[in-house]
This record gives structure tokens, C-alpha cells and sequence, in this order.
């Protein structure tokens, strides 16, 4: 697997819990979402494609994953047929850093018309607000990273050295091979790589804690923004 060009280690799943789908209908009504914690009850999945209806029976169709690494929350998302998604609720105020592995995702803010699509070289930041709408292809995988508001935004705070008056709002696409991309991109790399060892950063909280650090400020000093 690959974020643009950049290739990631495949066993960094070994720390998420994961859950198949076999069934559109476990796709439809969210039984699948028990992995998702605490963002359950945040997303509304439709089938997109016309595969959902003609795939065998028993057969995997989607492949779901949720992990966690300090103020990180991580999911992965395996789908082998095209597929609608509605954010229905606020998922914890938290920005999503998507990075497409392997097919392309349309991003549709609420209330608007525009979108922006994330595949390959190209990666999306936003907030997981009501309303949001994502519409995914086939032979789709693609990681989150979702952050809290609060954490960019006491850090924000603190480069600044003065309160917001405004909430963030990034430009919605990451280019994986701009200088800050590139610079985001290794970082998720190393995030993964780590992942799939048996003590992420030696097990060492300061150097999870760093690693956290290291990843918001790369956000917020790399990525446009309003600020």
C-alpha cells in the first residue's frame, strides 16, 4: 500500500481492531460500527455501486479497522465496491487527515456544492461536521487520522500566543508531494511503521508524546490554513 508514491508498512493493523463486512445490510444498518468507537454513531453508509448487489454471498466486501495512538485516532477502511457516506452527527469536533491508498474519494462539505477528491498524490483535511458527504469507488482503501479541534487549537494557541478568534479552517487537499505534504506524508509512514511493531515508540509516552507533537506543529506550520 502507498500514499501517492510513498510506500507504508502493511502490518501496522495488527494494534486495530478490524471487523468484515459480508453483507450490504451489515453496511446499511452499522453493525460493523462497534470497531469505530467513540465515532459509532457519527456516519450513515450506503451502498454506491452496482457490485454491492451482484458480489457472492460470504465473500469480504469491506474491511473496517479503529486504533488509537495517544491524541491520534486512527481508522481503515478496505472497500472493494463504491460507497456513499453521511457524517450525521459531530464526530468529536476532530479534524480527518485522509490519505487514499489505493482508489479516489469525493468530498462534499454541507451545504455546499463543490467538491474535492483525494487520490493518489492528493489527500484531504477536514472537520467531521454534520452534513459532510463522501462518496468512495471501487477497490477503495484509505486511512484517517482524526485529531481533536481542542488539540490543534491550543497548539495553534501557543505558536500564536494569543486566543483564536475563529475556529481552523485548512485548505481541504494535501499534496503528498509538496514540500509540507512530503514532510506529513513521511510522518505517516513513520506512524504506521511504528504501529506495526510490539511497543509503538519503545513504549515510551515522552516519545509518543513528541511524536504527537511533531506531527500537529507539521500540520499547522506546513498545511494553508486561516490562520
Amino acid at each position: 500500500m502507498d500514499i501517492g508514491t510513498l510506500p507504508i508498512a502493511g502490518n501496522f493493523l495488527k494494534r486495530f481492531a478490524t471487523c468484515d463486512i459480508r453483507d450490504r445490510d451489515e453496511l446499511i444498518y452499522g453493525a460493523h460500527l462497534r470497531v469505530f468507537k467513540p465515532h459509532s454513531k457519527c456516519y450513515a453508509y450506503r451502498p454506491a455501486t452496482q457490485g454491492w448487489q451482484t458480489h457472492p454471498r460470504g465473500q469480504v466486501l469491506s474491511t473496517f479497522g479503529c486504533g488509537k495512538l495517544g491524541e491520534l485516532d486512527l481508522t481503515f477502511v478496505a472497500g472493494r465496491y463504491g460507497t456513499s457516506i453521511a457524517i450525521i452527527e459531530d464526530v468529536l469536533s476532530h479534524y480527518c487527515i485522509s490519505a487514499m491508498l489505493s482508489g479516489r474519494t469525493e468530498c462534499q462539505p454541507a451545504g455546499s456544492d463543490a467538491s474535492e477528491t483525494a487520490s493518489g498524490r492528493i489527500g484531504l483535511i477536514y472537520v467531521g461536521a454534520p452534513g459532510i458527504r463522501l462518496r468512495t469507488t471501487d477497490d477503495n482503501d484509505r486511512l484517517n487520522i482524526w485529531l481533536s479541534a481542542a488539540s490543534l487549537e491550543q497548539r495553534l494557541t501557543e505558536l500564536l500566543g494569543e486566543p483564536l478568534d475563529e475556529a481552523i479552517t485548512f485548505v481541504p487537499t494535501i499534496d503528498w508531494l509538496s514540500k509540507a505534504g512530503q514532510r506529513v506524508r513521511r510522518l505517516i509512514r513513520l506512524l504506521c511503521e511504528e504501529l506495526g511493531t510490539p511497543a509503538p515508540f519503545a513504549g515510551n509516552d515522552l516519545t509518543r508524546r513528541s511524536f504527537e507533537d511533531l506531527f500537529i506543529y507539521s500540520l499547522l506550520l506546513g498545511l494553508e490554513h486561516n490562520y
